[in-house]
Formats: C-alpha cells, structure tokens, sequence
C-alpha cells in the first residue's frame, strides 16, 4: 500500500509542487525503513535501548506515511475542486 501511494504522491504533486526529488528520496528512506522494521520485528530484542530506538523509528515511518497520504489527498482534492470551477465556466460562458 505504501509503495502505491508514494508513487502517486510522486507523479500528483512532485511535478506540480516542484520537489519530485524530495519525495523520491523519501520514498526510499520509507521503503528501507519499513523493510528494516518487518526485519527486527521477527527477532527478538533483548536490549531495551534498541527496543525504544525501534519503537520510534516505527512512530515516525508512521508519521511520514501520514503526511503523505495528506499530500496526496490535498493534491486529488484540489484537482477536483479545479475540475468543479472548469465546469462552472464553461456553463456560464455558453
């Protein structure tokens, strides 16, 4: 699900905002991150500072996955909103 979504955030908003590079180098460090998570997360951690190192990587791979499913969302909404005034144009100009 990530994947898709990263990719979609890429191609809706990082040629419009500008920041296509950004998103792609976030969109790897996510991807090595989830990896590295599902990876420890079939181990087991003896130490308590790599538990709690772990935990907030996972709270803040989370936190990103937000964010960019709000970049995403604002982008389709605006499209839409756009989409909406197109229409009222043309139907008062014709």
């Amino acid at each position: 699900m990530l994947k898709k979504v990263l990719k979609v955030a890429g191609e809706q908003t990082g040629l419009a905002w500008g920041f296509q590079e950004h998103l792609s180098n976030l969109q790897k460090w996510l991807l090595k991150a989830e990896a590295f998570l599902r990876d420890i997360n079939t181990r087991k951690l003896h130490h308590d500072s790599v538990r709690i190192w772990v935990d907030d990587l996972q709270r803040l791979v989370y936190q990103a996955d937000d964010l960019l499913y709000e970049i995403v969302y604002e982008d389709l909404r605006q499209k839409v909103h756009t989409r909406k005034m197109k229409k009222r144009l043309i139907k008062e100009i014709m």
